[in-house]
């Protein structure tokens, strides 16, 4: 009887061990598994936090490569001045903007719109291009995209100007601003 007794109780150990690893396997794959579909989710990006591209140049002309990093600079002064909104600084943005991995796109590419905003942690992004007009006027067209969906929010312009490329700055400045400032406020996202 006695050795009857020990192999029911052996037997007890085995299927407790048994048990006790399929627990154990149970619970490391769930574990896997919610680390898995955590890191599977993107993080959800900040609205309130605001990047600035500087503007594709498009007119076909390098002496106006300088407008579209001017404008950005107008626009994110603009920007910072709005209570709520937290802008990133260039210091930021140019680091990102300027990817090897990426360097034969656009600046206002998808992709690098995306890394750009992904890098920031900004949720809105204001990106743009400037053409040559009729007669040399500048023409600016701006774009606020939610940068959580990629959907475009708001299209400005086209701002048309002289020659003078400081007129589209001064010009876009306040209203990408307002735009922007209206759309945070309102929840428009």
């Amino acid at each position: 009887r006695r050795a009857g007794t020990e192999a029911s109780a052996s037997g007890r150990r085995v299927r407790g061990a048994m048990i006790g690893a399929a627990v154990a396997l149970l619970v490391g794959a769930g574990m896997l598994g919610a680390r898995a579909s955590s890191a599977a989710r993107p993080t959800r990006l900040d609205p309130r936090r605001v990047a600035v591209a500087a503007l594709s140049n498009e007119t076909g002309d390098t002496t106006l490569a300088t407008v579209g990093d001017m404008v950005a600079s107008w626009i994110t002064d603009r920007l910072s001045r709005i209570a709520g909104i937290e802008v990133v600084t260039s210091a930021t943005v140019v680091p990102a903007q300027h990817d090897a991995h990426l360097a034969q796109s656009p600046v206002d590419d998808p992709a690098r719109l995306h890394l750009l905003a992904t890098e920031t942690r900004a949720g809105t992004l204001v990106s743009g291009s400037y053409y040559r007009g009729a007669r040399g006027a500048i023409e600016v067209h701006v774009e606020v995209t939610d940068a959580n969906s990629g959907r475009l929010l708001r299209a400005i312009g086209p701002t048309v100007t002289a020659p003078n490329a400081e007129r589209a700055a001064a010009t876009l400045g306040p209203r990408v601003a307002a735009t922007v400032d209206s759309m945070v406020r309102d929840g428009e996202r």
